[in-house]
């Protein structure tokens, strides 16, 4: 970039011209996680234990050119994965960018100059030596990507803490074009599943969140979580808030069984890509099939029906992932000691 970059933090997204903010996340391709309305709710619901929160925004001839949000944790590591590759514990205090409960982390702008990052790595490293920070930087980047470079050629240590997964929906007119990519077995198991659903009375459907019964979702979603040993991760009124809040965002798949919530995903969309953000499901369904299936090729169908070529299917579940045409993205903490 040939201009100067001056770099400024805020404590409140109030302080920030939303359009402005927006307008760059939409030319950049930043994902949904960076709009105006995804970080004002979580401002204003934070599902996790923020203790401050700051905007970083660089500016070239009055213009934001750079964007990344940063959240001042209590505890770091949440989810118990930075402390296995960098010597920190997980009760630290840290300055990260974005939420744990974002999956893509990005320096939102075309302004990757080294002076220009050297700048922003410099501006965080202060913010969190005021805030009292033990650690300071990004979480969940994908490995090869513009940030990730700037990032690592500014001199920050990069280690792989998890894994994504997407797939480009790209030629593919409708749900019979997408299973026909996958292996035959898992092609067929799917409609099996399919039918034995039908079957046994269940079905999907897809709704807005305006409609939903917002605490039956969020029960099913937080006992799954607690399935997984993620308990906490959506704490109870802060979640059904802030879903609520997002809600001109996204789209719901639900399926239920003879009117019972068996399976739900909830989708959030952006200029490409569907988002199933996350989502819960029932084992004990009244059939041999999977409300968890179900509720995966319903999503494929929504993100062909609203035109978006490429679902991203969030982290974890690995092996269905793959095994059903998702392609694995790499994440890296990109992290220094304040």
């Amino acid at each position: 970039m040939g201009q100067e970059v001056s770099i400024a933090l805020v404590d409140s997204f109030a302080e920030i011209d939303p359009a402005e903010w927006d307008d760059l996340v939409a030319a950049t391709g930043a994902p949904v996680f960076y709009t105006s309305t995804y970080l004002r709710a979580y401002e204003r619901e934070p599902m996790a234990p923020v203790e401050a929160v700051r905007y970083l925004v660089g500016r070239s001839a009055g213009r934001p050119v750079l964007l990344a949000p940063l959240y001042l944790y209590r505890h770091l590591d949440p989810l118990g994965r930075l402390r296995l590759v960098y010597p920190c514990e997980s009760d630290e205090p840290g300055l990260l960018s974005h939420v744990w409960h974002c999956y893509d982390s990005q320096l939102v702008g075309p302004g990757s100059g080294a002076g220009s990052i050297s700048a922003v790595v410099a501006a965080i490293r202060r913010a969190a030596r005021q805030l009292g920070a033990r650690w300071c930087g990004f979480v969940n980047v994908e490995q090869g990507t513009p940030t990730h470079r700037a990032l690592a050629a500014a001199g920050l240590p990069t280690h792989h803490i998890e894994d994504r997964f997407a797939v480009d929906l790209t030629g593919v007119s409708d749900l019979d074009g997408y299973l026909a990519r996958i292996p035959g077995r898992y092609r067929r198991d799917l409609y099996r599943q399919a039918r034995r659903a039908a079957e046994a009375g269940a079905r999907a459907e897809v709704r807005a969140i305006a409609d939903i019964d917002i605490d039956e979702v969020a029960a099913l979603c937080r006992a799954t979580a607690d399935r997984f040993d993620n308990r906490g991760f959506y704490p109870e009124g802060r979640f059904e808030r802030f879903v609520e809040l997002v809600g001109p965002l996204g789209h719901v798949v639900e399926v239920r069984q003879l009117g019972r919530l068996m399976g739900v995903f909830i989708c959030l969309v952006d200029g490409d890509r569907l988002h199933t953000w996350t989502g819960g499901y029932d084992p004990a369904v009244d059939g041999n099939f999977s409300a968890y299936g179900l509720c995966f090729t319903a999503s494929i169908e929504l993100a062909l029906r609203l035109r978006r070529p490429v679902l991203e299917g969030g982290r974890r579940n690995p092996e269905y992932k793959r095994r059903h045409g998702l392609g694995i993205r790499h994440l890296d903490a990109c992290l220094v000691p304040a």
